[in-house]
């Protein structure tokens, strides 16, 4: 199953009457999790880019 940072940002945690935690807390870090993903998604997906086209480029000079 792949995680994306919407189901990270959507994910919900049930809470136990005297053994809860702090929400605001856990939804802090959640937050803090979907932002690097963000960046990491975005950052993986440039790379897959130029590699494309350095790629590209490489078999342009083998055919030379």
């Amino acid at each position: 199953m792949r995680i994306t940072p919407l189901d990270i940002q959507q994910k919900q945690f049930p809470t136990q009457l005297f053994r809860g935690f702090d929400v605001e807390e856990v939804y802090a870090f959640l937050e803090v999790v979907r932002e690097e993903m963000e960046d990491l998604l975005r950052e993986n997906a440039a790379l897959k880019e130029k590699m494309i086209l350095m790629d590209s480029q490489m078999k342009e000079f083998r055919n030379m």
